[in-house]
């Protein structure tokens, strides 16, 4: 072989080396003035999620360090990592509650909604960060040893959280005990270092809402129990905000969530904006989009899964949203938003 080819392969492949060092270590460097995160969701059910876990990968604000799934589906989880990767995201860990399944979702309510975690698993499998290809490595982890590990870890601004589904690893955070991780109980590190706690779940003043139906339990204990700040994004916030067709017509076609809400919604059609809202909020606080409601009242849940916002701060601050804005305007700003992080990772 010629001796030019040789230097030329060589050098081509250090500047390969070079540059995944340079992502690596440098795009991946949390910012100073960004503000620690970590996401519970399902993204599972509904493509809210992947639009909200867009808006927190794209953020210049945040420092994504975690996502935690709060439903068993394998699919849910190797979609988040697909993300988190193609988002240049490649240190942050993902975890997962056990029993695992492979369950995929399947609208037997209005047969007009499609599943994508599974799609986003198989079709952008090559954005999957290295540091989880090894084995299964990507599978081990618990979501409450996460929680316990970054929240050990916490600095002196804490950690803010946003759940976009079920309450379960929050309860079961709450009740953790003292580990190798910290002597501190979870009540206890979370008391300490979160600085507050955003959940989309309920409806206000009172109603019924699927992420508290379906694990009404764990919805009661978290709202009570959990020793911090809470902010809830009502089923009302957004049911009447729809986003994602003009980032279906106009997103680049690389991109995983611009792919997830047309597999969900079809061609050009918007979804309602629950989650993505609630992430607006724990990304950027009421700022001109929301305002705070309900100060010095609680949120109680039956054990049905029904709520109701009661008078009387049991002991912590606790508030849900309503907006400032027009819902078109709002809209908007989430179609802006969507646009303008994705075409920064635009292949």
């Amino acid at each position: 072989m010629n001796s030019s080819y040789v230097v030329l392969a060589r050098l081509s492949f250090w500047l390969a080396c070079m540059v995944f060092i340079h992502e690596w270590f440098i795009l991946n460097l949390p910012s100073p003035d960004g503000e620690d995160l970590i996401i519970d969701t399902d993204m599972f059910s509904d493509v809210g999620d992947a639009g909200a876990l867009l808006l927190a990968c794209t953020s210049k604000r945040t420092n994504l360090l975690a996502v935690n799934i709060n439903q068993p589906s394998i699919y849910s989880a190797m979609a988040v990592l697909n993300m988190l990767g193609y988002y240049k995201l490649l240190r942050a860990p993902v975890g997962i509650r056990s029993p695992r399944s492979n369950e995929t979702y399947l609208d037997t309510t209005a047969f007009k909604h499609g599943e994508y975690a599974s799609k986003i698993m198989h079709h952008w499998k090559g954005y999957l960060s290295p540091v989880h290809k090894h084995g299964q490595d990507w599978l081990v982890h618990d979501p409450v040893r996460l929680y316990r590990h970054y929240l050990s870890q916490a600095g002196p601004n804490g950690v803010r959280i946003a759940s976009l589904g079920l309450l379960d690893n929050l309860a079961d955070l709450l009740d953790s005990p003292g580990d190798d991780l910290s002597s501190l109980s979870g009540y206890e590190l979370v008391s300490r270092t979160v600085k507050e706690l955003v959940i989309m779940g309920g409806e206000y003043p009172h109603g019924l809402e699927d992420n508290f139906r379906l694990s009404p339990g764990a919805a009661a204990k978290v709202a009570i129990d959990w020793p911090g700040k809470i902010v809830f994004a009502g089923s009302e916030l957004g049911r009447n905000v729809y986003s994602g067709a003009r980032f279906i017509t106009q997103g680049n076609a690389s991109d995983p969530v611009r792919a997830a809400y047309e597999w969900y919604n079809g061609y050009s059609r918007s979804r309602q904006s629950w989650d993505p809202l609630t992430m607006l909020y724990a990304l950027e606080g009421p700022a001109k989009t929301f305002k705070l409601a309900g100060t010095g009242g609680h949120n109680f849940v039956y054990p049905n899964g029904t709520n109701l916002w009661m008078k009387g701060n049991l002991q912590y601050p606790r508030a849900y949203l309503k907006l400032k804005a027009w819902n078109e305007t709002v809209a908007a700003k989430l179609e802006n938003l969507y646009l303008q992080g994705a075409a920064r990772f635009a292949r």
